[in-house]
């Protein structure tokens, strides 16, 4: 997969490791239980991550490889994970920015 995890895509595999384990409609007091849950079986968490690790490498591979004026073309997985993590950002306030 990667030789070596950059902080960005490193970031963006934590990440999609959070939304394979957490379905979007667990409650926030449930969310323990439900990791818990999610890594009890033998093999799962191997399994969740390398699918995560997977998606993260064809997102990088996307950006990478859309036709057209593709300034993205030429950069590393590191600033092209570092962009999708900003894009979600913006899209998605994390939930302590919401309480507030």
């Amino acid at each position: 997969m990667y030789e070596e995890l950059t902080p960005n895509v490193k970031r963006l595999v934590i990440r999609k490791i959070a939304l394979l384990m957490i379905p979007a409609n667990v409650k926030d007091e449930n969310v323990v239980a439900t990791v818990a849950k999610a890594i009890q079986k033998p093999g799962n968490l191997r399994a969740i991550a390398r699918e995560a690790f997977v998606w993260v490498k064809k997102a990088i591979d996307l950006v990478r490889n859309s036709p057209g004026l593709n300034s993205w073309k030429t950069e590393s997985d590191e600033a092209i994970a570092g962009e999708i993590l900003s894009r979600i950002d913006r899209k998605v306030p994390h939930k302590k920015a919401r309480q507030k």
